[in-house]
């Protein structure tokens, strides 16, 4: 089930702000538990967002506007000046035995609250009790979501166009699916489904069961739940304005950056936090390309469809 939650993204640099480096603060002073640990390391992945009169750089570690050292949040592009040096995504709350929980990022020296790729989505086990597997990760599942998944939407535009044609090959004679389309991570291809229940689970309206809920948001042409550009399927846009884009999980931009991390990949050197809040994160960065002040816009959804 994905759920659609607020955040606050601390920036942490701006024009009436000096961002210096965190300094005093030592790793060595940070205490996370073990428990928390599946060995992922931190995300690495930079992508410049520019499709308009901004360019910045977006990271996946929960960061973003700089490049691990500068300020990259270029406004207007070309002209050297950086608006915003750097921000992150901050999160936290308390549990019902009243345990604090936080999530959070700042310049990295002292660790990371955030891996790249999503959870273990079965929630029950064959038995109908609580999987173990459930809310976890791998080091091998972080490192392969350690990315950007960029798009721009004239190609979605072009593919629709392609297979919706009664004669592609004429009016598309060199035609290929980019390969954007083809690697877009529409299946949640990384749960573990041994020994796991595959009956509808009402307490999270999984329906019919786990293996059908998605990664990445797509336009099912076939309706068999499986995402396949091959079959027509494409990353979704909404571009028959059918979905209201409050309710549903939708792409935005002429330019996007899809990617998804979690906060339970490793222990959380960055805020100290004892526990995870056990989050699955899918983001998007997005901008358009317009003639008006959007222009001069980058903006930044993000789901929380998964915790463990």
């Amino acid at each position: 089930m994905k759920n659609l939650f607020y955040l606050l993204l601390f920036a942490l640099g701006s024009p009436l702000i000096l961002a210096k480096e965190n300094v005093n603060i030592s790793s060595t002073l940070v205490t996370a538990s073990k428990q928390l640990s599946f060995n992922c390391a931190e995300g690495t992945a930079q992508t410049i967002l520019d499709i308009n009169n901004i360019s910045t750089t977006i990271l996946n570690g929960g960061d973003m506007w700089w490049d691990l050292s500068a300020g990259s949040y270029e406004a207007p592009k070309g002209s050297g000046l950086h608006s915003i040096f750097a921000g992150a995504l901050w999160i936290g709350g308390v549990d019902d035995d009243n345990q604090i929980k936080v999530a959070s990022q700042t310049y990295r020296q002292g660790g990371n609250d955030y891996w790249p790729g999503p959870l273990d989505n079965v929630r029950l086990n064959s038995m109908e009790g609580l999987n173990n597997n459930y809310g976890t990760t791998e080091s091998s599942i972080c490192a392969e979501y350690d990315k950007h998944y960029v798009l721009f939407k004239t190609d979605i535009i072009e593919f629709v166009e392609f297979t919706n044609s009664t004669q592609p090959e004429i009016d598309f004679p060199n035609y290929s699916i980019p390969q954007s389309i083809l690697e877009y991570p529409g299946n949640r291809n990384s749960d573990n489904f041994t020994n796991a229940y595959t009956g509808s689970d009402e307490d999270v309206q999984t329906n019919p069961y786990y293996s059908l809920e998605t990664l990445a948001p797509f336009r099912d042409v076939n309706n068999d739940n499986y995402y396949n550009p091959n079959d027509g399927d494409y990353p979704e846009y909404n571009l028959d304005n059918s979905l209201d884009c409050m309710q549903e999980d939708i792409l935005f931009g002429d330019q996007t950056l899809w990617w998804v991390y979690n906060d339970k990949g490793n222990a959380h050197t960055a805020s100290g936090s004892v526990e995870a809040l056990g989050l699955e994160i899918q983001a998007q960065a997005y901008a358009f390309s317009t003639n008006d002040h959007i222009n001069n816009m980058e903006q930044i959804t993000i789901d929380n469809p998964a915790s463990g």
